[in-house]
């Protein structure tokens, strides 16, 4: 059976949508559905610049604090380490964007949900890096 590509119910009246800058054809269960979906792609759309300046960041960070840790820096190794956690944590909340295949598979409100559960936990692990690495 086909599924809502918002909800992931059985879809009984098919309710199609065409969704994002790639024009990708979706189909949703209801008309609430597919405003849900044009308001995710939209805010995908409008908000994904600041999604990938966030993991470029990130990613300068995590450099940055393997660099301070070899030269056996600890304390701001650690330091810089656990802030590019907490802060890729902090943009998977904000920014729950996962692969088309995951929203295939759950949907996108199960996706979104799932992801930023995640990112909860990689937020979490920030700080345990940081307390951890100093020992």
């Amino acid at each position: 059976m086909n599924k809502c590509a918002y909800c992931h119910n059985e879809i009984h009246e098919p309710h199609p949508v065409v969704a994002g800058k790639n024009q990708d054809s979706l189909v949703c269960c209801s008309e609430s559905c597919v405003e849900k979906v044009l308001a995710f792609y939209n805010f995908f759309d409008r908000t994904k610049i600041f999604f990938f300046i966030g993991l470029t960041l990130f990613m300068i960070l995590l450099f940055g604090s393997v660099f301070l840790l070899s030269l056996k820096n600890m304390w701001l190794g650690s330091l810089l380490m656990g802030s590019s956690f907490g802060l890729l944590g902090l943009l998977v909340i904000l920014f729950p964007f996962a692969t088309p295949q995951t929203f295939d598979l759950l949907g996108i409100q199960k996706t979104i949900s799932v992801t930023r559960l995640l990112g909860l936990f990689v937020l979490a692990l920030g700080p345990l890096l940081t307390y951890w690495l100093r020992l």
